[in-house]
């Protein structure tokens, strides 16, 4: 049972510091605001289900600090959704942004609580990063060092004759030398081992197959020695993170027992996007069969978990015996939420609370002949509402072009983003912590979000590459880190001011990137650089090709339009996911066999995808029950249905995926909402225009 009994009055307090004057939470919210029991909530997209976790967590630290010490545990999934919950409310919530809540990311949850403490106690070290790409290259550097030892039994052999054939294929086909092919397959395959203790093997960690076993064998013995030396180095990978989090709990049953001490409550944004690593981890800490000490809350939406791969999120995310929904949307208006509505497969329907568009979701018909003129037509129709005055003048909300598959290597003839815009690139949509130069952290931010912060982390990390490409560590042998330069710096001035410059310095560097000043900025951070290199570590040269290289960004992923003062977004569905849009355009692309257009016809037609799934289901049963009259009867014919059902199987899961896609891209917008289907898969549907708008962009003049 909950300590905390919500008043109104406690509602009243986050309504006055998250809502608008006037504004209120209704029913459903104030429902989940007041229960503080371990339950899930469901809730729609364009809920504010955020905004309704930041009023709670407003009102639990009102409560604080706890008789018993324990404290408050919120997790999301990304470094974005943590930064908005603090902006939003950390000037009101002082307590919970400190000792004993901790507020983060999964991942950063694993780590510093499971895997570092791990490597902490077997190694008497401390992780100094966290990152795959430093753990992959410090272990092929390794590697390459032991490669062809005898000491070792030359590791090299063991992964030579696992890709000498398909390098002789590849240089047949190339007319590239086998020995750099399969070279550059062994060095790729070498980056994704690990050491697993629970079984003392050594894996992959893409399948986790076990590679060697045998203590005894010397090639076991280079690989676990450069595996744990890279951990010794405080060096761990994303991905391993969580396998020796796992071995950690297995191993120590008190972590368990602890960790519910620590938190009383849980919190847990976006759980739709968790993979079933992170799911069981906090099920097992957290829920324990029901039996914890902890109130666990898991705060989401199953229609949206478009994340998760070939995981069937059904069968890892189990409801709770307490599930709360919301389901008014104040982004959607009643016509996009009713359509979104029939790609749900929860049968949750989403009220569109948004009243101040009336827009008929349009539906465009192209040829392969002028498919290139989609999105000029999805400009144009943009243009003529706003000349309606249907669309707001000073939205900062992007409008925005979408697809499933950006590109498919293997078959240029099937559709894809890349088809529709054939410029487009998603080099400029990653958000990366490792770059190659210098001038490439400077340049590769999000450009429509451009806060401070990533900037002066990009600025910082572009700094402490410089030092980690000349081999410049600290005191205890680690490379540094922002904390322990800018100790280093305290420590080599008078009065603390090259740290106080250092500051001052990203502060500038990073308003002037927002003002366009890149070049200018690019030069002054290479002259400190050189300077710090100068100063403090004369004898060691730095990397000039990182420092000096130059950087062209592809900016293909925005087309500019016609429209004054405007941009079309381009990117994936998956890229999208969580934005509010003021436009979206789906454009229909070729998946797994199917466009969405043509495994979903029935629901473009007016068929639920839950109802859908449905009449499979009862294909299925049918199909059982005639194999049994089948078997009773000793006929023949029980093979076939049985592989009829497995055919039927993998439909529904199908179903499954490409229905939570159209829900997903098709729950962004305010305004509007596109979908682009090609000709001779719309004759096959039966739309109803009394919810689409349909044009044929054939028959439209395009300027």
């Amino acid at each position: 049972m909950s300590v905390i009994n919500i008043t109104d009055e406690d509602i009243k307090y986050a309504e006055h510091i998250l809502l608008k004057a006037g504004q209120k939470f209704d029913d459903e919210r104030i429902e989940f605001l007041k229960d503080l029991n371990t339950l899930d909530l469901q809730a729609v997209p364009g809920s504010g289900k955020t905004t309704i976790l930041l009023a709670k967590l407003l009102i639990i630290e009102r409560y604080m600090p706890f008789k018993s010490g324990s404290g408050v545990l919120v997790i999301s999934h990304t470094n974005a959704a943590i930064d908005e919950i603090k902006s939003r409310i950390g000037a009101f919530c002082p307590k919970l942004f400190s000792y004993p809540n901790f507020v983060g990311t999964i991942q950063s949850f694993v780590n510093e609580f499971l895997a570092k403490p791990y490597i902490s106690q077997k190694f008497k070290t401390h992780v100094s990063k966290v990152d795959t790409d430093l753990f992959q290259n410090h272990l092929l550097w390794l590697f390459k060092q032991i490669q062809w030892s005898s000491e070792f039994d030359k590791p090299t052999t063991l992964f030579w004759g696992r890709h000498i054939r398909k390098a002789e294929k590849e240089s047949e086909r190339t007319g590239e030398k086998k020995n750099n092919i399969c070279n550059r397959e062994i060095y790729n395959e070498v980056k994704k081992l690990y050491f697993d203790y629970s079984d003392n093997q050594i894996k992959l960690i893409t399948d986790k197959k076990c590679l060697l076993k045998d203590p005894d064998n010397k090639k076991y013995q280079g690989l676990k020695k450069i595996i744990e030396n890279t951990l010794m180095c405080g060096f761990l990978s994303f991905e391993y993170a969580y396998i020796l989090a796992n071995h950690f709990i297995k191993q120590n049953s008190n972590i368990q027992k602890l960790l519910q001490q620590r938190f009383k409550y849980i919190f847990v944004d976006e759980m739709q996007d968790m993979d079933e690593h992170q799911y069981q981890i906090l099920e097992i800490l957290f829920f324990a069969k029901g039996l914890s000490k902890s109130i666990y809350q898991r705060i989401g939406d199953k229609n949206q978990s478009i994340f998760n791969g070939d995981i069937k999120l059904d069968d890892i995310w189990i409801d709770r015996n307490n599930v709360k929904n919301i389901t008014g949307s104040y982004r959607l208006s009643p016509q996009i939420a009713n359509l979104a509505n029939q790609f749900s497969l929860t049968k949750g329907e989403i009220k569109g609370l948004n009243n101040h568009s009336n827009i008929k979701p349009h539906l465009f018909v192209y040829t392969h002949e002028n498919m290139l003129k989609v999105t000029p037509h999805y400009l144009s129709l943009i243009k003529k509402l706003q000349g309606n005055n249907q669309f707001p003048h000073d939205s900062p909300l992007a409008m925005t072009a979408v697809a499933w598959v950006s590109k498919k290597k293997d078959d240029e003839s099937k559709i894809t983003l890349s088809s529709y815009c054939p410029n487009y690139s998603s080099e400029r949509v990653k958000v990366k912590s490792e770059y190659n130069c210098l001038a490439q952290y400077l340049l590769c931010f999000d450009k429509k979000n451009r806060r401070l912060n990533p900037i002066a982390v990009n600025i910082k990390n572009g700094i402490m590459k410089s030092l980690r490409l000349a081999n410049i560590k600290d005191e205890y042998s680690m490379f540094f880190k922002e904390t322990t330069f800018k100790k280093l710096l305290q420590e080599k001035s008078i009065s603390n001011e090259k740290q106080v410059q250092f500051e001052i310095n990203i502060y500038i560097w990073s308003i002037s990137i927002i003002r366009g000043s890149h070049e200018k900025v690019l030069a002054e951070v290479q002259v400190y650089i050189l300077s710090i290199f100068n100063e403090l570590f004369p004898d060691t040269p730095p990397e000039n090709n990182f420092i000096y290289d130059s950087y062209v960004p592809n900016n293909s992923t925005l087309i500019a339009s016609d429209l004054e003062d405007s941009e079309l977004l381009i990117n994936t569905v998956h890229g999208v996911k969580g934005q509010t849009h003021l436009t979206t355009l789906y454009m229909e692309s070729f998946y797994d066999g199917e466009y969405e257009s043509t495994l979903l016809k029935e629901v473009f037609s007016g068929v639920s995808s839950s109802d859908l799934i449905g009449s499979v289901d009862n294909e299925i049963c049918e199909l059982k029950t005639e194999i049994i009259e089948l078997k009773k009867s000793g006929k023949r014919g029980a093979v076939t249905r049985q592989k009829q059902i497995k055919k039927l199987g993998t439909k529904i899961e199908n179903i499954k995926r490409y229905s939570k896609m159209l829900y997903v891209g098709f729950s962004r917008p305010t305004h509007l909402l596109a979908f682009a289907v090609e000709e001779s898969r719309f004759n096959k549907l039966d739309i109803d225009e009394d919810i689409w708008d349909i044009s044929h962009i054939k028959n439209v003049q395009n300027k």
